[in-house]
């Protein structure tokens, strides 16, 4: 595993990630068009702008955090200790994993089971952690984020054991619940070619709007030009004076 030893919510974790399609975008990077259309799903085309605004900036995009996220986040590391009690297995934290092909790919697995395992955790409101018992399966908006990380962290990857967890259940056996996903090997090289086709579009589309900029009109540049100077925009008559300038006349 090609793991870059940088770790969730450390800054240099948000940072590493810009412009890599990741366990949390892939499902929106791989949706599909709708049926008979020529465009993109709303989120779908709202992850290419995302990350292409991070892409020219630097900055991530933010994204609310409720309290019970927060609880969630906190719960993790018990979690994986509660696992490894439960289990007798080793667990060893991982931080972002880079795709062993694809170097704008990479996923963030909550734990590394040595030599073939991984684990995804989740640590949930109380009746959702309910619902994941009532079921025993692991949810299907999880599928495509656990696929992913088994396709990064390599082929000797072969399951991942999906975890809910909540102490705040005062019975002990229905404080975990233990959902095992063996490797789906057509289903990650079906999810690989269409994150290719999504980085080859999100790609073309940086250069289209790299050449729409450059591609401005000498008005819009001057005008542009005056805002920054001046800390407004120039009115019709300004813009014309500025423009009758540079030519060495008036504009009429």
């Amino acid at each position: 595993m090609n793991v870059l030893g940088i770790y969730y919510p450390q800054k240099e974790w948000y940072d590493a990630r810009i412009g890599l399609v990741t366990s949390s975008k892939v499902h929106d990077a791989i949706s599909k068009r709708q049926k008979g259309g020529t465009h993109d799903l709303a989120a779908r085309r709202n992850l290419k702008m995302q990350m292409i605004s991070e892409m020219l900036t630097g900055l991530t995009t933010e994204h609310y955090v409720s309290a019970a996220m927060d609880w969630g986040v906190e719960q993790e590391p018990n979690a994986r200790a509660e696992y490894q009690f439960r289990t007798g297995r080793s667990v060893e934290q991982l931080g972002i994993v880079m795709h062993p092909t694809n170097p704008r790919a990479a996923a963030t697995a909550d734990g590394w089971v040595a030599p073939n395992g991984i684990l995804e955790i989740k640590c949930p409101e109380t009746y959702t952690h309910l619902e994941y018992l009532a079921s025993g399966q692991i949810p299907s908006e999880y599928l495509d984020q656990i696929n992913w990380q088994m396709a990064c962290c390599g082929p000797e990857i072969e399951w991942c054991d999906f975890v809910s967890y909540d102490p705040r259940i005062e019975a002990d056996d229905l404080q975990m619940l233990i959902v095992r996903h063996e490797r789906d090997e057509k289903r990650i090289a079906e999810m690989e070619d269409l994150v290719g086709e999504f980085l080859v579009e999100l790609i073309q589309l940086f250069e289209q709007i790299k050449r729409g900029a450059k591609g401005q009109t000498l008005e819009s540049k001057l005008r542009e030009s005056i805002r920054q100077a001046r800390g407004k925009y120039p009115s019709d008559d300004e813009l014309r004076a500025e423009l009758g300038s540079l030519e060495g006349t008036i504009v009429p």
